[in-house]
């Protein structure tokens, strides 16, 4: 893979990332107020996209903090 690619990969990670922790954070605090399983499991869907997608793009320090988590 060229270092432009890799580039662009880990800037597109970036911003899917940041979706991710926005539900993540948004979801954390809605659970907080009620108990609801599908909310749990939209917060492990996260949990779960971002570390895919830091294992893909070779970020193994984050692909192993979110998959201790999920």
């Amino acid at each position: 893979m060229q270092p432009e690619q890799q580039q662009q990969f880990i800037e597109d990670f970036g911003e899917r990332a940041k979706y991710h922790l926005c539900t993540i954070e948004q979801g954390l605090l809605n659970l907080q107020k009620a108990e609801d399983i599908e909310l749990l499991y939209q917060i492990l869907r996260a949990v779960h996209s971002i570390n895919e997608g830091a294992g893909m793009v070779g970020l193994s320090s984050i692909n192993q903090t979110a998959y201790s988590v999920s």
